[in-house]
């Protein structure tokens, strides 16, 4: 039910976004095989909603839809983005936060205020999304902040499904695998028929091989 009044609280602004694109692009004598012409350049307004409706809108499998079929779309992969980034977003600022104000102010806060501040000040004192990305110092932590607290230990899941099994390129050089009577010409790894991988992004993310404390 919940869902059902999400949905209907964005169809008006989808259907206005889809007719208003579709109105600009109309007098363009110039066309691709999508609807529109062309993709956002660069200084449109980079918000969520209109950027889907763009994307949609420059696919050509989605040439042939019908209005409600492209408001759907437009409304199915809007959803599905909120549901991804809800927890994930939350979860990450929260240690984000945790791990600033785990540190003195002057170590990590102060820095990254500073940097900040310059940085506004250099683009006339606004935000906008190309000059968050100068903001070096914070996004250096957060990435920090990411691989010491990821989302998950384990990611990625996978069963091998192919009967003959699978074979995955390798870093370390020839490996002997139990089990297997093939020759493995190089640095591979056989992986048999219904076997489960997983990446152990802690195990990763703490590898002092990889990372230095």
């Amino acid at each position: 039910r919940r869902l059902k009044k999400i949905q209907a609280y964005i169809r008006d602004d989808v259907v206005k976004l889809i007719r208003s694109q579709k109105s600009r692009s109309a007098s363009s004598s110039d066309s691709n095989s999508g609807i529109l012409e062309k993709e956002p350049k660069e200084g449109d307004e980079l918000l969520v909603l209109p950027l889907l409706v763009s994307y949609v809108l420059t696919q050509s499998r989605y040439a042939t839809y019908t209005e409600d079929q492209l408001v759907w779309s437009i409304m199915g992969r809007f959803l599905g983005i909120a549901f991804a980034t809800i927890d994930t977003t939350t979860l990450t600022l929260t240690h984000v936060m945790h791990d600033l104000l785990a540190h003195p102010y002057s170590e990590y806060a102060t820095p990254i205020m500073e940097q900040a501040a310059e940085v506004k000040t250099a683009n006339g004192g606004s935000w906008t999304v190309r000059n968050l990305g100068e903001l070096s110092k914070l996004d250096s932590f957060v990435k920090e902040v990411q691989r010491l607290r990821p989302i998950g230990y384990i990611l990625g899941k996978r069963r091998v499904m192919k009967e003959e099994g699978a074979v995955f390129i390798s870093g370390a050089g020839p490996l002997e695998v139990p089990g297997y009577s093939g020759s493995l010409s190089g640095p591979e790894i056989y992986v048999p028929k219904d076997s489960h991988l997983i990446m152990p992004t802690w195990g990763l993310h703490t590898d002092e091989t990889v990372y230095e404390e």
